[in-house]
């Protein structure tokens, strides 16, 4: 597998910028997926907006935002928790629908 990958990241101050990152691993119960396409939903452009003057100065450029929290993709890993997905297959991700079994 990868260990980088390309991402566009709202630095603030309507500014934007391509970043190699490192590519994240899933955690227990999660599934990575290769993006096909991902919205850029109207709550991901209050980072895009924010200031980078005064507060957000002073955090740690870590911090950039990648957007798009409303992908759809295939799987390239799971977790060993996971059991209804597998590698291959294609998910859409509604950012407001849970797994049904955690409170959230």
């Amino acid at each position: 597998m990868v260990q980088t990958m390309k991402a566009v990241v709202f630095l603030g101050d309507r500014k934007l910028a391509v970043k190699e990152i490192p590519v994240p691993r899933p955690g227990p119960g999660q599934v990575l997926i290769e993006l096909k396409r991902a919205a850029v939903c109207g709550s991901d452009l209050h980072s895009f907006r924010r200031p980078r003057a005064g507060l957000l100065a002073q955090l740690p450029a870590d911090l950039d935002y990648v957007p798009g929290h409303e992908p759809a993709g295939v799987i390239v890993a799971v977790d060993a928790g996971c059991r209804q997905v597998k590698v291959g297959d294609r998910v859409a991700v509604h950012h407001h629908m849970g797994c049904g079994t955690c409170a959230y």
